[in-house]
């Protein structure tokens, strides 16, 4: 199963909401295992499990990676940081 359109959408919606809660960050930065939780939960009661995880996780891992280096080069250490920016 690959990933359609609207996975792909679905993502990145879930994505931007799990990474803007604040919840989700310590006080190192973002908590990746958190923003991961709330991602697949959100996809998963939108698609009840009709959608490939594993590809969604190499979805979310470069997703992640984009946003570490964006805050690297950003100097943001904090969700207080992130969050004026975004």
């Amino acid at each position: 199963m690959t990933l359609l359109p609207k996975h792909i959408i679905a993502f990145d919606k879930a994505f931007d909401k799990a990474v803007l809660n604040e919840e989700n960050w310590n006080d190192t930065g973002i908590n990746w295992s958190f923003v991961d939780a709330d991602v697949t939960c959100d996809l998963v009661d939108e698609f009840n499990f009709d959608i490939n995880l594993v590809k969604i996780q190499d979805e979310f891992n470069g997703s992640a990676s984009e946003i570490n280096s964006y805050m690297y080069d950003m100097n943001i250490t904090s969700f207080a940081q992130y969050k004026e920016l975004n």
